[in-house]
């Protein structure tokens, strides 16, 4: 089956694995990242540069492609308020 494209939108927040098929219903992430003392967020979401840019090009490779627009990458962190600023 061949689509047409005008672009692809992705929402990456965080990266996870599946000890399981990924389209089972009993799939269960591997570990949150606090649990597993990689960088993260403040909400427990892993930080990990390298998950977006694999799943870009992981897209782009479908061929045909016109456009990739990241539409939503974010993080939440905990404010902090330096000389009252």
């Amino acid at each position: 089956m061949q689509f047409n494209f005008d672009f692809i939108g992705i929402q990456n927040i965080f990266p996870s694995s599946s000890v399981t098929m990924p389209s089972s219903l009993s799939s269960r992430l591997r570990g949150k990242a606090v649990t597993r003392k990689v960088p993260h967020t403040a909400m427990g979401w892993e930080i990990n540069p390298d998950s977006s840019n694999r799943l870009i090009k992981r897209f782009w490779l479908y061929g045909g492609v016109k456009e990739i627009i990241i539409s939503e990458s974010g993080a939440a962190f905990k404010d902090e308020l330096i000389n009252g600023w």
